[in-house]
């Protein structure tokens, strides 16, 4: 079944998504320790950059999941992507994951630079999705 049978739909996000998007990803552990922080003047700084670009998955005025990005440097660099815990498994990271990968295409990007915590669901999502882990980065903090 398509997300829009669902009534979802995927579209550039706008300010009003903002608040609720921060919401959501706050509590997400997936988005904790990751070198680019996932905090309120971050995701207003990419909301409002040139070179980013910013997605959603709603229904009706609700937010259901949100994918961020930048190019810099012919490089297709995924800030975010979270999908409210109650609609994962229905296809939207998978939908907000192409809409990523066709955007940065038409930019003609040489790669992409995904970074999530090791052994995470995130990790699992995205080699499922046809993406190879290159390196490990280990972080120690005392």
């Amino acid at each position: 079944m398509k997300l829009s049978d669902k009534g979802i739909i995927i579209r550039k996000t706008i300010e009003e998504d903002l608040p609720q998007i921060y919401a959501a990803g706050k509590s997400l552990d997936s988005l904790t320790g990751l070198p680019f922080a996932f905090n309120a003047e971050n995701l207003a700084d990419i909301f409002a950059s040139d070179s980013s670009s910013c997605y959603t998955a709603a229904r009706k005025k609700k937010v259901l999941g949100f994918i961020a990005w930048s190019i810099k440097d012919n490089e297709s660099i995924l800030h975010w992507i979270m999908v409210s815990k109650n609609f994962r498994r229905a296809g939207i990271g998978k939908t907000l994951l192409t809409q990523y990968i066709e955007e940065s295409e038409k930019s003609k990007v040489n790669s992409f630079l995904i970074e999530v915590l090791d052994s995470s669901e995130s990790a699992k999502f995205f080699t499922c999705s046809g993406f190879n882990q290159k390196e490990t980065v280990l972080k120690f903090r005392l």
